[in-house]
């Protein structure tokens, strides 16, 4: 039976996945081209023209995932195909922000994340769907669009750039952040982010994040826990959902993640899983861990 579904899968995505970008995806990365360097450039060309690349779209266009027709992962590319920085998370490098031009020109403007995974672009995700903005989307002509800001988060040429280092103990922490730690034995410390590179990240964030987060990210980034993990400020997914896109703050193994959503102005959290819609847990994530931790230590006891 898997190996059907995946037959399915891949002749769904062979026939209805798309090899072409549309004009303003199109006009995305060319806004990105501009500020990389020739080589970057030169690499994201070729993994552009590869043979077997296609693009699908969900969520009415807000979401356009590019990959390798017979290699989804794109495990087999050289390393010449590759851009030097890779990360195992697939995480945003840079943000576009474009709009119609002209008569084309409306109230609404639309933002593009461009997410990379092990060095290979990997998908746009906008910020509403691209028919709120264009009346035609898939007609719209790059003459009638431009791109309006180009925001650099982490340069896909530098491997240095999410660098961290291991923090021995949780001694190295401070306030409440090394007391929860102590108590609850955290693991996978991690020196944080250059001021530098968390500013970048933070802003492009369009929403507010829990303040008890952000003492977090400050001191270590990210940490696990038992079976929870608080994600390093690097490591935040972008989640799209029907009605509205998460980012992803913490997982809870087996059970899903906790974020906010994008937009959000009172730090809200949500819990987000494959079963249920989103629900609003508050505006702590270290309640929310604690509530998690202690329930499955009530349940070992039993």
């Amino acid at each position: 039976m898997a190996g059907l579904l995946e037959a399915i899968d891949y002749l769904l995505k062979r026939f209805f996945a798309s090899a072409e970008l549309r004009a303003y995806e199109s006009l995305c990365l060319d806004g990105w081209k501009g500020v990389l360097s020739a080589e970057a450039v030169a690499i994201l060309d070729r993994q552009l023209r590869l043979p077997n690349r296609r693009v699908q779209r969900g969520f009415a266009g807000k979401v356009v995932v590019s990959y390798c027709l017979g290699d989804p992962d794109c495990e087999k590319l050289p390393p010449e195909t590759r851009f030097l920085l890779q990360s195992e998370t697939s995480i945003t490098f840079a943000s576009i922000v474009i709009r119609g031009k002209g008569p084309h020109k409306g109230p609404h403007s639309l933002k593009a994340n461009i997410l990379l995974s092990d060095g290979i672009f990997g998908a746009l995700v906008f910020d509403r769907k691209p028919h709120t903005v264009f009346d035609y989307p898939k007609g719209v002509k790059r003459d009638e669009i431009e791109v309006i800001e180009v925001r650099v988060l982490i340069d896909p040429m530098c491997p240095e750039a999410l660098a961290t280092q291991p923090i021995p103990d949780s001694s190295a922490l401070l306030g409440w952040v090394r007391e929860w730690a102590e108590t609850r034995q955290a693991r996978d410390l991690r020196t944080p982010l250059s001021a530098g590179a968390r500013e970048r990240i933070l802003q492009n964030l369009d929403a507010r994040l829990p303040d008890d987060y952000l003492d977090v990210i400050a001191q270590t980034e990210g940490l696990r826990m038992g079976a929870c993990q608080v994600r390093g400020l690097s490591e935040i997914p972008t989640v799209p959902e029907p009605e509205a896109t998460f980012y992803i703050l913490a997982d809870i193994d087996d059970r899903g993640g906790v974020g906010v959503a994008q937009g959000g102005t009172d730090a809200e959290l949500y819990y987000l899983d494959n079963d249920d819609e989103p629900r609003a847990v508050g505006t702590s994530v270290r309640a929310v861990i604690e509530k998690e931790l202690t329930r499955r230590a009530e349940e070992g006891a039993e």
